[in-house]
């Protein structure tokens, strides 16, 4: 079975131990990135968490390549703060760019 890691900072992923999900803290970017193309590499890693704050930083072209490069489901999830909407909006363009139709907009 595939292993899930969440990696981002200590407080925002801690709650994702009590239920089976392997936590790396990283409190810097820079550890961010260093772990997540660590978790990347790991042939048991199949689903790795990313908090939403790192992504938002720094880290969406790194996830792009590795996304390209690896075969893992690479999430992110919002932090303590609430959603920013960066997953839904690359959901929506990669479901755009699958379909040729936006079908994730509201309809009026």
């Amino acid at each position: 079975m595939s292993e899930i890691v969440a990696i981002g900072q200590k407080d925002q992923v801690i709650g994702f131990q009590g239920v089976g999900v392997k936590v790396e803290p990283a409190p810097t970017y820079v550890e961010f990135a260093a772990k997540l193309k660590d978790a990347c590499r790991r042939d048991e890693v199949g689903i790795i968490l990313v908090t939403e704050n790192y992504v938002m930083e720094q880290g969406a072209e790194l996830i792009g390549i590795l996304r390209k490069a690896y075969d893992k489901a690479i999430l992110v999830i919002p932090d303590h703060h609430g959603s920013k909407g960066l997953a839904f909006r690359k959901m929506k363009a990669d479901v755009k760019r699958a379909l040729g139709v936006d079908m994730l907009s509201k309809i009026d």
